[in-house]
């Protein structure tokens, strides 16, 4: 197995326990308190590599805002979505990710995925179908939202090749640096502008934001080191990263209690095999 698709993996993983630190942080916040607060924090911890940062070349500046820009917009618009649709369709929608990521991956950086990968991906996407169709929440989903997370979608696979294009010119630390430094930036101003609610005293307080912040940066340095290594593949990166639904439906569903446990481990399974498949070369 290539280096930078262990990295991916790992970065998966990091990803499933953030999700599992989000839902516990946002007990305590809502949504917006919990991504504005965890990305300053974030930043704060690596702004030691501030003397690497200012030496970036200016050309890459715009495309590393254009990347913060893109990533907030998708964590806007899937946060929204998820509070709107029933978790069974969002979780299905918001697998689109992996055909845009194709896309993308095939138009702009002339991937070709091999019959092995693209056996895994079938594999894999089944899995995700299966994980996903078993959650029952009782929410009425709406076409518009639907929509609203298709696009979010979008932005996210977009927000992936910004970084495949990046990281090949711009060491992963500096890179970190700038995009949390532009998205911090974002997240105040939005805040600032739509006239949030935020409660300072209880999102200080809340230890779920401080962890998922640190994991936070460590998962996107990996995944930038991932990035930036030669022969790594965002189409393959994207399946990669569905490790991290496993981590959800294990560990999450135990620390919920969410039911048919054992029937998404199996599911779980599927996934895995499919990523196996994936990686074999």
């Amino acid at each position: 197995m290539e280096l930078w698709m262990i990295l991916t993996l790992i970065y998966g993983i990091i990803n499933g326990v953030n999700y599992i630190l989000e839902k516990e942080a946002m007990k305590q916040n809502h949504s917006i308190e919990v991504l504005t607060f965890s990305t300053t924090i974030a930043f704060l911890l690596i702004s030691w590599d501030v003397l690497s940062a200012i030496h970036v070349n200016p050309c890459y500046l715009g495309l590393l805002f254009m990347k913060s820009l893109v990533v907030f917009t998708a964590w806007k618009l899937s946060f929204k979505a998820m509070s709107k649709i029933s978790v069974s369709r969002y979780g299905v929608v918001n697998m689109s990710r992996i055909l845009f990521t194709s896309i993308f991956g095939f138009v702009f950086l002339h991937e070709v995925l091999a019959l092995n990968q693209w056996i895994g991906m079938v594999i894999v996407c089944f899995g995700l179908v299966l994980v996903n169709v078993l959650k029952k929440d009782g929410k009425k989903s709406s076409n518009k939202y639907v929509l609203v997370l298709l696009v979010g979608c979008f932005f996210q696979a977009l927000a992936g090749l910004l970084d495949k294009i990046i990281s090949v010119n711009v060491e992963p630390n500096i890179l970190q640096w700038w995009f949390m430094f532009f998205i911090v930036i974002i997240n105040w101003t939005y805040v600032i502008i739509s006239n949030s609610e935020i409660n300072f005293k209880s999102s200080i307080k809340n230890k779920w934001i401080y962890i998922y912040s640190i994991l936070f940066i460590v998962g996107d340095r990996i995944l930038f080191f991932a990035n930036r290594i030669e022969g790594s593949e965002i189409s393959i990166m994207s399946l990669l990263k569905q490790v991290s639904i496993i981590v959800t439906v294990l560990v999450g569903g135990k620390i919920f209690h969410e039911k048919n446990l054992l029937t998404k481990f199996l599911c779980s399974l599927i996934i895995i095999v499919g990523i196996i498949i994936i990686t074999l070369y």
